[in-house]
């Protein structure tokens, strides 16, 4: 076991620290919270998305079965009463909603970096550091990803 001594804001934290990992317990209560709630944010983004989009496609498949759409489509609706048409209408709806999700999640993490980097600079910590503490940490995937995928994140 390591011990990890460290001054921030006229504080010294001791903390044993496991080799190879990073302990979030050096992080004040403030930053904990506000990494727990941006990381919350970007992992419920989309949520609405996926949950109309399954709708949709279910109410699509469903409604080609039942011939809901013979005045609109004539003919060609008893062509699409197919598996596998249900089948690429559910393929097409994942990946679609999947892009979506993706975009929105990269939305809001613009949006918000500035002021939750701001708020982490006035703890002391820069956002390598932030970076470097939360990287190994499963319970925040959704920042680090997007920490990761951000080019301007060094001059924050």
């Amino acid at each position: 076991m390591t011990w990890i001594v460290r001054a921030i804001a006229n504080d010294i934290l001791v903390d044993d620290h496991e080799v190879g990992g990073h302990s979030t317990s050096r992080l004040s209560p403030e930053i904990q919270a506000r990494i727990e709630m941006f990381n919350e944010r970007l992992s419920s983004a989309g949520t609405s998305f996926v949950l109309i989009g399954l709708v949709a496609i279910f109410f699509v498949c469903v409604g080609l079965h039942m011939n809901w759409f013979q005045n609109v489509l004539g003919p060609l609706n008893d062509k699409l009463r197919s598996v596998w048409v249900y089948v690429l209408a559910g393929a097409v709806g994942f990946v679609l909603l999947t892009a979506m999700t993706t975009i929105y999640e990269k939305m809001i993490y613009r949006r918000d970096r500035g002021r939750f980097f701001n708020a982490v600079r006035s703890e002391g910590l820069d956002t390598a550091e932030l970076f470097a503490i939360i990287k190994d940490n499963e319970d925040y995937d959704s920042l680090v990803d997007q920490m990761k995928s951000d080019a301007d994140l060094l001059s924050f």
